[in-house]
């Protein structure tokens, strides 16, 4: 590559860029890294086996015109270094004080298993960020509860946080968001 890295494939190279994913994937692994002006950082926490629907979250942060991947959170060594080899120019954390903590990040997407999501979110809006939760938002209706009128108090006091279930319906013709109040 230009920047002087070595990429070893048993692909030939035409043929792994004539893939479009294929293809955006050398372009991510090979590009300096640079955080262009007015963008969003985005931060995940929970890596998950193989990258799953963090993978694709982190794709989407890099795809998408004003938003850049920006930190990984993961307890699991293996996947922190799975996000890095997918994500090499990302700030990869063990703790979630530590993302919460960085600048760089305003929202976070919370992919973890359902059973931490609710403590996750709720340190996370603590420290200000915007937050999306995978699905389920949470696992009881307490925690939900919980959960809402922390948004409510921080609105209340003129924090504008965003705070979202991730929904994907990828078929329907039209989304409306929902404003809890």
């Amino acid at each position: 590559t230009p920047g002087g890295s070595v990429i070893v494939t048993a692909i030939e190279a035409d043929r792994l860029r004539s893939v479009a994913e294929h293809r955006r994937f050398l372009d991510r692994l090979t590009a300096p890294s640079e955080r262009k002006s007015g963008s969003v950082g985005v931060g995940i926490v929970g890596y998950g086996p193989f990258g799953g629907m963090c993978y694709t979250h982190g794709l989407a942060a890099t795809e998408t015109d004003g938003l850049y991947l920006a930190g990984i959170c993961d307890t699991n060594a293996e996947r922190r270094d799975a996000a890095l080899v997918d994500f090499p120019h990302v700030s990869a954390y063990t703790e979630l004080e530590a993302l919460a903590g960085d600048d760089n990040v305003s929202v976070v997407i919370v992919a973890t298993p359902p059973v931490l999501h609710a403590p996750i979110a709720l340190a996370l809006l603590r420290a200000g960020k915007h937050v999306v939760v995978e699905k389920p938002m949470c696992l009881t209706a307490a925690d939900a509860d919980m959960l809402l009128g922390h948004f409510r108090d921080a609105e209340s006091e003129c924090k504008a946080l965003l705070f979202a279930t991730a929904q994907v319906h990828a078929f329907l013709g039209s989304i409306r968001l929902q404003t809890f109040r």
